[in-house]
């Protein structure tokens, strides 16, 4: 081979390794370019579920003390998610808060009788839990009629999530939930197991991410709610 056939030799070798250089890097440039709208979506996703990302994902307004002596206050739920599950929520529960106030009774100008309604709530990574207590409260501060209600919104969507949600979205079952709530009163007499069994549960979730399951316990002569942390 003379010198001319080696320099052209080594020239289309140096022209070849140029290309695969150039392609490469412009295939690399784009698939990042690529990942990263894929990857601003998602964000965009999560930062566009609240209506007010100044405030938190529940914030209540039009607060008034109806008893200091019973530490009763009204006031409207907000549900800061951009979705209609939470919307129709938060409206219930307004709408009710709306007839309540005008059932309050009163005797010699105190409290005789008010129905109540309570929030508590919890945040995770991915969901908002809300626990809404309603009961009826006399002058003798006793309570009655009260009753639970549970609900856990994902935080991707806005959607409210039912149990079977749950139980798919977290790969657990049914059967795992109730031996748990099984295992957590076998040492109490005082609780009828079946009987509580019997009833429906509500999952939510607690601050540090956990599964509570939240049920109403059924036992000799009385019945109330607990949470059982999973």
């Amino acid at each position: 081979m003379n010198r001319e056939e080696k320099n052209a030799g080594s020239l289309i070798l140096f022209v070849i390794v140029i290309l695969v250089i150039i392609i490469g890097g412009f295939f690399l440039i784009n698939g990042n370019k690529k990942e990263e709208v894929v990857n601003d979506t998602k964000n965009d996703v999560k930062k566009g579920i609240k209506l007010d990302n100044s405030k938190n994902y529940i914030y209540y307004t039009n607060e008034s003390v109806l008893s200091d002596k019973e530490d009763i206050t009204y006031k409207d739920i907000n549900i800061n998610i951009n979705s209609k599950d939470a919307k129709e929520i938060q409206d219930k529960f307004n709408n009710q808060m709306v007839e309540i106030k005008k059932n309050v009774t009163y005797e010699n100008d105190k409290l005789k009788e008010a129905e109540v309604i309570d929030y508590s709530f919890t945040t995770t990574s991915k969901y908002l839990s809300l626990t809404v207590s309603n009961y009826i409260i006399d002058d003798k501060e006793d309570i009655k009629d009260s009753a639970m209600l549970y609900y856990v919104f994902d935080l991707e969507d806005g959607k409210l999530l039912s149990n079977q949600d749950i139980l798919k979205k977290e790969s657990i079952s049914d059967q795992q939930v109730r031996k748990t709530i099984r295992d957590f009163f076998q040492n109490d007499e005082s609780v009828d197991i079946d009987a509580t069994l019997n009833q429906d549960y509500s999952l939510t979730f607690a601050s540090d991410g956990k599964i509570q399951i939240n049920v109403l316990v059924k036992t000799i002569d009385k019945e109330y709610y607990t949470n059982i942390e999973m």
